[in-house]
């Protein structure tokens, strides 16, 4: 009799043994399922921020190419003789709309940025030929919202770099590369890269 108990009592010590082996590895899989449903949704977040960050770029580069009509306009009268001026209005006006809420093309928005600078450095430079230009209020105006909608894009550029930069780091840390890789399989955006970013615009009203 008390060898069958001992028997007995042998066999709930492993049964206590392995309930506490399972409770273990339960434990475990429940903190690591909690830490990737925590690490997806958080790389799920800064996707969304990347993604209104680039719309608000576009939105305010859309938002130039009713400006540069009116600009067109406003030239019409006075720079009938400078063809190059027109063309690079036109470049830049139907270039604006190839930029997309879709993709994050930097490298369009970077060449449409660039295009920008040579209209106004050129307005500057031939405009100098044009009193009655320079000394147009309409002009001057026109000018004015172009420099300040550029103010705008350069700000929302400066937002959207910093989502991209805390968006590309999630993505590269630890444990989040492996979330990734199993999960949300994004990949790193490339940032707007321009010097001349703040400097985009010169133009200064007579």
């Amino acid at each position: 009799m008390i060898r069958d108990l001992s028997i007995e009592t042998h066999g709930s010590g492993d049964m206590d043994i392995s309930i506490l082996i399972l409770s273990l590895v339960l434990f475990v899989l429940l903190n690591l399922s909690i830490l990737f449903i925590a690490v997806y949704n958080r790389i799920v977040r800064n996707t969304n921020s990347v993604q209104r960050g680039w719309a608000a770029v576009v939105s305010f580069e859309q938002q130039k190419v009713k400006i540069i009509s009116n600009l067109e306009k406003t030239l019409k009268g006075y720079l009938s003789h400078e063809s190059s001026v027109f063309k690079q209005i036109t470049q830049l006006r139907s270039a604006i709309p190839s930029l997309s809420t879709d993709s994050t093309d930097t490298d369009t928005l970077s060449a449409i940025e660039k295009q920008s600078r040579e209209v106004v450095q050129g307005l500057n430079v031939a405009v100098e030929n044009y009193p009655d230009l320079k000394a147009s209020a309409v002009y001057t105006t026109v000018m004015k919202e172009l420099t300040d909608q550029e103010e705008e894009v350069g700000a929302a550029i400066r937002a959207f770099n910093q989502t991209v930069e805390v968006f590309n780091n999630s993505l590269q840390i630890f444990p989040n590369n492996m979330v990734n890789a199993l999960l949300n399989r994004q990949k790193r955006i490339k940032p707007y890269q321009d010097p001349n970013t703040d400097a985009v615009f010169s133009y200064t009203p007579f």
